[in-house]
């Protein structure tokens, strides 16, 4: 379905307000990272690596969900679910052939 779209479809992700949990939640926790912005790319799985690489590479805020790895660099996600790899998902999309985990970041 996607590869009859492709160049037809962009793809938009805002990284504000990141909670700890899903936000199909009710309710919602303290961010565990400053806003960082809004994305935009052509391919899915991309743009999904380079919001998961720019949450990574921010500084952790202190009183939120995180436990240990507040520094640039660590990984926010499996600190807060250690027992999830969230990277399974992004593997498989590209298997899948839905995009590359590779991408160029360019900010405006």
């Amino acid at each position: 379905m996607l590869k009859e779209k492709k160049k037809k479809t962009i793809f938009l992700n805002f990284i504000t307000d990141v909670s700890p949990a899903c936000d199909c939640y009710g309710h919602a926790d303290r961010p565990i990272v400053p806003d960082i912005g809004i994305l935009a790319s052509l391919d899915p799985v991309a743009i999904d690596q380079a919001a998961a690489d720019l949450v990574n590479n921010e500084q952790g805020l202190e009183n939120s969900a995180l436990k240990t790895n507040h520094a640039r660099g660590k990984d926010k996600f499996r600190d807060i679910y250690p027992q999830a790899d969230w990277e399974i998902q992004l593997n498989y999309a590209g298997a899948l052939g839905l995009g590359k985990r590779d991408y160029e970041l360019i900010k405006i």
